[in-house]
């Protein structure tokens, strides 16, 4: 993929592609077409749904890591200082506190529209299913179009990464 696209791009399609993937069957279900609640077709679809968006979050977050290593260099040429760890920690950092904004975002929802406790599948009125996922969804799209966003910030393209590789190639003068 990076190599067809470059990283920024190839990021950006997966990282899209995930986007468009994420709330599909949510969208399906509330056009009316998925498949009906109880059903084996239900389960093997949403094993595929899901098995299909963790690839792409994970091939994303591979092009990403590697980006990040091309930030390293690019400020080692920059500083003279090599400085992957702090790179790494602030990624891992971010990362962190996405998920713990997702896990407060997502009681936030389930509190707003009332969702049950200890319910048991198939006791949840279609009408709060309904509202989980209209407030899902937007939330869901938001949180995406933040990292698209973010993606499309990176500046290093493949001629400049060769270039600080070339560089730090060469032997420094002391």
């Amino acid at each position: 993929i990076s190599r067809r696209l470059g990283k920024k791009h190839g990021a950006m399609v997966i990282t899209g592609l995930a986007f468009a993937m994420a709330p599909m069957p949510f969208i399906l279900r509330i056009l009316g077409w998925f498949p009906e609640n109880g059903t084996d077709l239900l389960f093997w679809t949403l094993v595929v749904f899901n098995a299909v968006e963790v690839t792409l979050i994970i091939v994303s977050a591979s092009l990403i890591a590697a980006m990040i290593a091309d930030v390293v260099e690019d400020s080692e040429i920059r500083t003279g200082r090599r400085s992957e760890g702090i790179f790494f920690a602030a990624n891992s950092f971010a990362q962190k506190a996405v998920n713990g904004l997702g896990v407060v975002v997502a009681g936030q929802i389930l509190a707003y529209i009332q969702f049950p406790t200890q319910a048991k599948p198939g006791e949840i009125p279609a009408e709060t299913l309904l509202d989980l996922a209209y407030l899902y969804v937007p939330v869901l799209l938001i949180f995406y179009f933040f990292a698209l966003a973010t993606l499309s910030l990176y500046q290093i393209n493949r001629a400049d990464h060769s270039d600080n590789l070339r560089r730090l190639a060469e032997p420094k003068a002391d």
